[in-house]
């Protein structure tokens, strides 16, 4: 089912959107590999392994259990901005969808979101447009929350990032910079003649694309999809709703922080550092890089170390055991959830739309 909803999807918007897809993916996969590559291209792999037997894995229990609790309140974060548009689902089809889609993005990135929206439709009739409105909400209040939570970490621990980015990246590109000089001005009339082809371009065929947009299956796709988005205006609990999105982040930041605990050389870190691992961390999350921003995720974590004096085996150590741990547990979860739709999709009422 949810493969069928994905070929019309993939059919509507073209073959040169699948081209472009491919691309991307292809892109931010070589993205992924050449930074894993930097991340342990000079960590003694016996060193690394002794260093993972060495953890004390038992800090896994209060870390799933609050991830679990995590995705509970993301769940009931979405149910929030489904419940505008009409439609009560309940909580196990929005956390089972939810868990697929968390399982999706690790082989599609980005897949996840429109597969939740899928999956939500067939277990509970929901329109797909509406749905998908909601996350892209979510994705706004997201990207908004990280970089509210960026401003925080820089406001925290602005010293110890300023020196560290000062002497790893703006003195290289200065250098990189100084060595190019003049020689970089060669782009600029290409990038001029580029932007006033598209311009004119977009000219020319102003009136097609006008009558594209104002065809009426366009104009009802976009008319659903706006009222996902416009749903977070009509959420009946915005203090909740609020709550639930600082937990969110809270909950982020106590699974890289707990962590630390279960590392010997890295139980005397404070929270400035957890912070900070958090901030960058999720950053490389939410890259599109396959397996969960695997790549991205280790180099940024095992250089955020760096800037307090974590040491490189201990930075990369800790990438593994959490991106590790998150993996299994989404993917896990999302297996479950995909269980917990087969039954009630035979047992529970399809239509649950409060008329």
């Amino acid at each position: 089912m949810i493969l069928d909803e994905s070929v019309k999807l993939g059919n509507s918007s073209g073959k040169k959107s699948i081209l472009i897809n491919s691309l991307q993916y292809i892109f931010f996969g070589l993205l992924g590999g050449f930074l894993c590559y930097m991340a342990f291209k000079d960590q003694n792999s016996s060193q690394l392994l002794v260093s993972l037997k060495e953890v004390n894995y038992w800090w896994v229990v209060p870390i799933f259990i609050i991830s679990l609790f995590n995705s509970l309140i993301r769940s009931l974060r979405w149910l929030m901005l489904i419940k505008t548009l009409g439609y009560r689902p309940g909580v196990t089809k929005a956390f089972s969808a939810l868990m697929i889609g968390y399982m999706v993005n690790y082989a599609v990135p980005r897949m996840g979101e429109i597969t939740r929206c899928i999956v939500l439709k067939k277990s509970g009739h929901i329109p797909f447009e509406g749905t998908f409105g909601t996350v892209i909400t979510e994705r706004i209040i997201d990207i908004i929350s990280l970089f509210l939570v960026c401003i925080l970490t820089l406001l925290i621990a602005y010293k110890e990032i300023y020196k560290f980015v000062y002497d790893n990246i703006f003195i290289p590109i200065g250098q990189s910079i100084q060595l190019l000089g003049e020689s970089i001005l060669w782009l600029l009339p290409f990038i001029v003649i580029v932007t006033c082809a598209v311009l004119v371009i977009l000219w020319v065929f102003r009136k097609k694309i006008l009558a594209f947009l104002y065809q009426k299956k366009i104009r009802k796709i976009i008319s659903d999809v706006w009222k996902g988005i416009a749903s977070v205006r009509y959420v009946e609990n915005k203090g909740m709703f609020i709550l639930y999105t600082l937990l969110i982040w809270f909950n982020y930041f106590l699974v890289t922080y707990i962590w630390f605990f279960a590392m010997d050389n890295m139980t005397g870190l404070n929270m400035k550092t957890g912070l900070v691992m958090t901030t960058l961390g999720s950053i490389g999350k939410s890259l599109p890089i396959q397996g969960g921003g695997v790549g991205a995720y280790h180099y940024i974590i095992t250089q955020a170390g760096l800037i307090f004096g974590v040491s490189e085996l201990n930075g990369n150590t800790l990438a593994i055991i959490n991106h590790g741990f998150q993996t299994i547990f989404q993917i896990g979860f999302g297996l479950i959830g995909f269980l917990l739709i087969a039954k009630n999709i035979k047992v529970l009422p399809g239509n649950t739309r409060q008329d």
